[in-house]
């Protein structure tokens, strides 16, 4: 449930954006809080909490590698493939054969096959983005990655050191006028790292030491405070952005972990909806003429058209990889067998 709020919550600050307008959260909070970020900070807290809890179980890194891939790379290569061979031709304003023959078609398609995305094909939406939201995918493998290298005995055994320099990031978030001290040639990926990797790390280390985390009726409740003030008032630099990130981790793995009010159905079409939102809701700005430039009625007609894309990728692309995971498969030669 929580994976869907966080994607409707990107396709709705999406479609204000589209038109130069800033989304209703932004405007309240005067620009203290994006709708957009606050649905991928919910979505790296719970990937860290998740991911970490599979490293530690799953036996040999191989077999993690294997199943991070097979959850996120099948529902992004066929998006690409049908964004760059079929979505493409048929939007850009350049004959199929210019299209085809531009360096920068074959450039969107295999760079965004590897995770590092490019957001641009010629003549398509009037030189806008096709995919926007691709770009947090590179610092979600990012994460993969980092924990994939890392053994994971050496993860349980040496918990308390994450503990202490996921503390000391924030001190220096808190602290210091410039987030961390990055090379100038880093300064795109500031954001990426300082934010999203943190939140991944701030999930990470609390599946770590969730024995030790309370998880009361009442704490949850400050939390939830705390996290309204954040929003509402005007606090000083980097003080509201760091107890944002803490209120926000113990509440969205809290409710996570609650007794289930409403029992979600088994499929999860969220990773869809993040993936085609975005260039389906390009397609009705663009594409639906006569279309009056209301944010809402985008997201209304995105919505309608959107989600049985999204069930499709899950039914048809997401799910069948997925089963795949615990597939023994050459793992005995994976794992050094």
């Amino acid at each position: 449930m929580l994976r869907h709020l966080a994607a409707l919550m990107v396709l709705y600050s999406h479609c204000s954006s589209v038109f130069g307008v800033p989304d209703f959260l932004y405007r309240i909070t005067n620009g203290r809080l994006e709708l957009s970020s606050f649905g991928v900070n919910i979505f790296f807290i719970i990937s860290g909490y998740l991911v970490m809890k599979s490293r530690i179980s799953t036996p040999g890194r191989f077999h993690f590698g294997k199943k991070r891939l097979l959850r996120l790379w099948p529902a992004l290569a066929v998006a690409t493939i049908v964004l760059t061979m079929f979505i493409g031709p048929v939007a850009s304003s350049l004959p199929a054969a210019q299209y085809f023959g531009q360096y920068t078609t074959w450039h969107f398609l295999w760079r965004n096959l590897l995770f590092v995305p490019v957001y641009y094909l010629p003549g398509v939406f009037q030189g806008h983005a096709v995919n926007s939201p691709f770009w947090t995918l590179f610092y979600e493998m990012l994460c993969y990655g980092i924990l994939f290298l890392l053994p994971a005995n050496w993860l349980r055994g040496y918990r308390h050191w994450f503990l202490g320099g996921l503390a000391a990031v924030f001190f220096v978030k808190l602290f210091s006028t410039v987030v961390v001290p990055f090379p100038f040639w880093l300064t795109p990926y500031v954001y990426g790292i300082s934010n999203m990797m943190v939140l991944f790390a701030a999930g990470s280390v609390y599946w770590l030491f969730e024995k030790s985390i309370p998880t009361s009726k009442g704490f949850l409740f400050m939390m939830l405070l705390l996290l309204l003030a954040t929003i509402i008032f005007p606090l000083p630099q980097h003080v509201g952005p760091v107890l944002q990130a803490i209120s926000l981790l113990f509440l969205v793995i809290g409710f996570g972990k609650s007794t289930a009010v409403l029992h979600w159905p088994s499929w999860d079409v969220s990773y869809g909806l993040y993936l085609w939102a975005f260039p389906v809701q390009q397609i009705v700005v663009y594409h639906l003429l006569g279309l009056p430039q209301l944010p809402e009625m985008v997201l209304g007609i995105t919505l309608l058209l959107t989600i049985p894309i999204a069930a499709l990728s899950w039914w048809g692309v997401e799910r069948p990889f997925l089963q795949l995971k615990n597939r023994k498969i050459g793992s005995q030669f994976l794992n050094g067998g």
